[in-house]
């Protein structure tokens, strides 16, 4: 991932507190991560993971162009000295202690560069669910007034926000950036290198749980945000609604400006106890964006902007790609593409919004994927819970619910089946495949496929809810492929 940030040889090695083995370029140098991308004008910053160590292509980023490599002095020292000899008569090099450390520093001092002329913003958020809808959501409300900048695709973690705020315009007035971690300390290191002039909290629920433990260390970790706020400047969004939140911040003792949101907040938007033009619906559909509406209402207006703006932003109202998508196949089937990501809490919104009532109620059929990252620990538990809301929905049949499909498997083997934790007799038809890829071959999705497609006189409509990682847009595009035009 190329920056365009561009450094100068002397700050490079200043922020990064490295040095160079040998004289430098003379020009500012971009900073790539990848030897398959172009590399001219570039230094290459060789990344080390627990699956990869980018210091074994060092050689060949010089052989792709680029003008200097930064490498660990610990990788430097266990090199054998023709090697090392070899490759810095290839092209500088610049040795620090740890490269991703030095590429977040880098970012950071973009960072503050960028953030030097008046009006700069950067809004940092997270939360266990949520995020990208409320990333893209703040975005749509701010463009109208702002120049805008947010974080791009997943790139939410240790390297993707790094990326993302070296990649920030020299236009751009405000960055709407997402934090994801997986574990405690990471969103405190993210934070202390966004230097957030305004940072949300969402929400915390199990999302991670496998890693965390629990719910109140999931509290801990997103709420590590507040380590990157200056009290005397930055703005503290928070879900007041969210006890976890409100408990983990009163230990933190956060000192600086805060502005809590609720669900009240929203209803008083909705119904003004006098007429006036500030009265404007949730513009998204579901219960559940009525807090995230709160969220950005809240953040839009710590950012600067006044009510009566973030209201016009709303029209027309944003539309956010992948997250409760609506698709028309046919004039009898409708599908509802909600699967970049499940989480109990997500899970859970989608259901409930989808299975509501309406008049008339079409045929509704359900093609759920597990959900991921749970560990084999809490898997069953809330996986249990989500089978008994399923039970409830399928005795209402106001809700058109007409069957399910699941697909997965548990990860941990003394785990129930999917197919054990339904409650019995559940009273609707439904299916179960440890794979989509079974679930395509199998009778079940040809007669699923021919009823849904085919019908012309009764309307369906389909949810798509699952972990990206079951591929569940192989099933909507083999419909698409068959629905009736």
């Amino acid at each position: 991932m190329r920056s365009l940030a561009a450094f100068a040889p002397t700050t490079l090695a200043q922020a990064t507190q490295g040095h160079w083995l040998n004289a430098p370029p003379s020009a500012a140098l971009a900073l790539e991560t990848d030897t398959r991308q172009p590399l001219e004008g570039c230094l290459f910053v060789a990344l080390v993971g627990p699956t990869f160590n980018g210091q074994t292509f060092a050689s060949q980023a010089f052989g792709a162009g680029a003008q200097a490599v930064m490498l660990t002095q610990g990788y430097w020292q266990n090199l054998a000295t023709e090697t090392a000899q070899a490759l810095q008569a290839l092209g500088p090099v610049l040795l620090v202690e740890d490269t991703l450390v030095a590429y977040q520093a880098l970012a950071q001092a973009h960072r503050q560069v960028w953030g030097q002329q008046a009006g700069r913003c950067v809004v940092a958020l997270t939360g266990s669910s949520g995020k990208t809808t409320v990333k893209e959501w703040l975005l749509h409300t701010l463009a109208p007034y702002k120049r805008v900048q947010g974080t791009e695709k997943n790139f939410n973690n240790d390297i993707g926000a790094a990326h993302t705020l070296l990649s920030l315009r020299p236009e751009t007035e405000v960055l709407v950036l997402e934090m994801g971690m997986r574990g405690l300390g990471e969103i405190a290191r993210l934070a202390r290198m966004a230097q957030p002039n305004v940072g949300l909290l969402l929400n915390v629920g199990p999302a991670h749980i496998e890693r965390l433990g629990s719910l109140e260390a999931i509290a801990e970790a997103k709420c590590e945000l507040v380590e990157g706020l200056n009290p005397a400047s930055a703005t503290l969004v928070f879900n007041e609604d969210d006890p976890l939140i409100s408990q983990r911040l009163k230990q933190l003792s956060w000192a600086g400006k805060a502005m809590p949101f609720n669900r009240q907040q929203v209803q008083a938007l909705q119904e003004p106890e006098t007429t006036s033009t500030l009265c404007c619906p949730c513009p998204l559909e579901g219960a559940h964006q009525v807090l995230n509406w709160a969220a950005v209402w809240q953040t839009a207006l710590a950012v600067g902007l006044s009510t009566e703006q973030v209201m016009a932003a709303q029209n027309p109202p944003p539309r956010i790609g992948g997250r409760y998508e609506h698709m028309a196949l046919s004039p009898a089937l409708s599908v509802v593409w909600d699967a970049y990501n499940a989480n109990p809490a997500s899970m859970h919104a989608s259901l409930a919004t989808f299975l509501s009532p309406t008049e008339p109620t079409p045929q509704r059929w359900l093609v759920l994927g597990a959900m991921g990252e749970l560990g084999p620990h809490w898997e069953g538990h809330y996986h249990g819970q989500l089978f008994e809301a399923l039970a409830t929905w399928a005795q209402d049949a106001s809700t058109g619910l007409a069957g399910c499909t699941f697909i997965g498997k548990p990860t941990a083997s003394d785990t129930p089946s999917w197919a054990e934790l339904l409650p019995s007799g559940f009273p609707l038809p439904w299916a179960h495949f440890e794979t989509t890829a079974t679930c395509l071959a199998s009778p079940h999705w040809a007669q699923l496929r021919q009823s849904l497609t085919q019908e012309k006189d009764t309307p369906w409509q389909v949810l798509f809810k699952g972990s990206r990682a079951h591929q569940l847009e192989v099933l909507l595009e083999d419909l698409k492929h068959h629905a009736l035009p």
